[in-house]
């Protein structure tokens, strides 16, 4: 099998892609890829470029691509999962079997039995970061190409009044009747 790496869009150039540090970190240290060794690298917006890496510059690592593959390991469908927040690594489990299960945007819940709060910016930008990070993982082990959109936390009830919804809604209530 071929590894997989990520790299933003900007990294990539006419044959040549830079990997962000954190990949070239893996890449070099812990697989211990060498000069010449064929890799795939994935820009997060659907796109897999295979390739081999071509050089190192210090900690630099510099992947050259020989060939595009569009809409890589992508579904046929677009999925929104709006979940509720719950307390621990919960959500981040959503994330990452979610992305594994081809979801293509998550938007997190404030539900009224919510125990998490998410009451300020900071807060919010920290955590949608941290839940990218772990679908950017589950991207490159499920071998998708798009990273999925993680939208800010949102309450319940204004999710449908925001015209997020592209389609065919599918609520689940643990209610009978509901």
């Amino acid at each position: 099998m071929i590894p997989i790496f990520y790299a933003p869009p900007e990294n990539v150039d006419d044959d040549m892609i830079l990997l962000p540090p954190e990949e070239g970190h893996h890449l070099k240290r812990v697989m211990r890829l060498g000069k010449s060794e064929a890799v795939i690298v994935i820009d997060g917006k659907g796109t897999g470029y295979k390739g081999e890496v071509d050089r190192f510059e210090g900690e630099a690592v510099y992947c050259r691509w020989f060939s595009q593959i569009r809409n890589f390991g992508e579904p046929h469908y677009y999925l929104t999962l709006a979940a509720g927040l719950s307390t621990g690594f919960k959500f981040d489990e959503v994330i990452q079997k979610g992305t594994e299960l081809g979801v293509s945007r998550f938007i997190p819940l404030l539900t009224a039995r919510s125990r998490i709060r998410v009451d300020d910016e900071e807060t919010s930008v920290r955590k949608i970061e941290r839940w990218r990070k772990i679908a950017v993982a589950s991207v490159k082990q499920c071998e998708r190409g798009l990273i999925p959109e993680i939208m800010k936390p949102t309450e319940f009830a204004g999710l449908f009044e925001k015209g997020i919804n592209r389609g065919r809604t599918i609520l689940f209530t643990p209610r009978e009747g509901g």
